[in-house]
């Protein structure tokens, strides 16, 4: 009986405990711009990060602009993310050993805000500003505006972030029916005392 217990509360426990999907995280860091118009300063540059489920493949070309699973992206004064973003252009190319050697990710500020922030980090440059009037991803000039030009960033990752533990609804249950049962088998298991 105590050896089906115990296989009974490992199962429960691998059933409670189920890993969250793992994620894999780029980043990215952009060169101090070159040309810069206050608000923005020579000192500031544009850095961020994504994350996707999988590596990227060796030898491509790849859209990444529907498999996000995160990004965020910053020049210094505005940070572009998931929640706060219209994706333009979101691809990049990797070398064979699957590492980003070219990238195209053109990000504008959504909900209709004007001036409408943006957001490029490019191959041969990277750009941010404002734009006005908000033209979605069309074009325009932007004012004040931040650039650096033919000094590609440095892209480093590939890591695999640590799947976190969470608990499973149904796992919860079970666990919780097991202890349960056990709590009555002691209690049957007690003599009656008059």
């Amino acid at each position: 009986m105590r050896f089906l217990l115990s296989g009974a509360a490992f199962a429960a426990l691998l059933a409670v405990s189920t890993p969250a999907v793992a994620q894999i995280t780029y980043s990215y860091q952009g060169n101090p711009f070159t040309t810069a118009l206050a608000p923005y300063t020579t000192s500031m540059r544009v850095s961020g990060s994504f994350q996707v489920a999988s590596t990227l493949a060796p030898s491509s070309v790849v859209d990444l602009s529907g498999s996000l699973l995160h990004f965020s992206f910053s020049d210094g004064i505005e940070t572009r993310n998931e929640t706060n973003s219209l994706i333009c252009q979101f691809a990049v190319t990797t070398d064979a050993g699957g590492a980003i050697t070219g990238y195209d990710i053109w990000l504008r500020e959504s909900g209709g805000a004007d001036p409408q922030h943006s957001l490029e980090a490019r191959t041969a440059n990277d750009l941010a500003g404002s734009l006005t009037p908000n033209n979605a991803c069309g074009g325009g000039a932007l004012n004040p505006f931040a650039s650096v030009t033919g000094q590609p960033g440095v892209w480093t990752g590939g890591a695999n972030v640590a799947a976190v533990p969470t608990v499973s609804g149904v796992g919860l249950a079970v666990l919780t029916l097991l202890l349960v049962g056990c709590a009555l088998w002691r209690l049957r298991l007690r003599p009656v005392v008059r």
